[in-house]
């Protein structure tokens, strides 16, 4: 085993066991190896990680769960009854 990849999982492992958050631990360990190693340079870290969250379907699930959110709070219903209610099958029946 590489001198980096041991370093890495070793940092990763303690910082679990010191309570750190586990996005974190992971991160932590994450790039700790890919500096060592050198198979990543740094500067390319900020590109790589724009272009693999840069896709429509991962877009969708915050915005799923924010319109959830607004939905369960329930303070936007009277507004859309109020815009949509006269339309034939503006509002559901769910909204009245």
């Amino acid at each position: 085993m590489d001198f980096g990849v041991a370093l890495g999982l070793f940092i990763t492992a303690v910082l679990l066991v010191l309570g750190v958050e586990i996005v974190v631990c992971l991160g932590m360990g994450a790039i700790l190896l890919t500096v060592l190693t050198g198979s990543f340079s740094l500067a390319n870290m900020g590109v790589a990680a724009f272009t693999s969250i840069d896709l429509f379907p991962l877009l969708a699930f915050p915005l799923f769960i924010l319109t959830g959110d607004l939905i369960a709070q329930g303070e936007y219903r009277g507004f859309w009854l109020t815009l949509l209610g006269r339309l034939w099958g503006g509002c559901p029946e769910g909204c009245r």
